[in-house]
């Protein structure tokens, strides 16, 4: 994605959440047919990508919420102190 795609992305995004919590509401209890009035780039997955699980598996680098990233951190961690 280039930069310029990028940046209209993020304003799409702002906008979505910024109607959405003016509005009330949680994208994830929206259906696909009004998430596509937002974007026709909805796609019929779109309802899996936007749960706390899929959130969190998102962020998978170090430091991050992924269950692999915490994992790792737990790890890296357990070593230090055993080596304290």
């Amino acid at each position: 994605m280039s930069p310029e795609d990028q940046k209209r992305a993020a304003r799409r995004d702002w906008w979505l959440a910024a109607i959405l919590v003016t509005a009330g509401l949680v994208i994830a209890g929206l259906s696909l047919v009004e998430l596509r009035r937002f974007s026709p780039l909805f796609q019929d997955d779109a309802k899996d990508a936007l749960t706390v699980e899929a959130s969190l598996r998102a962020r998978a680098a170090t430091g991050g919420t992924a269950p692999e990233a915490v994992r790792r951190s737990l790890a890296l961690a357990r070593t230090l102190l055993a080596r304290a």
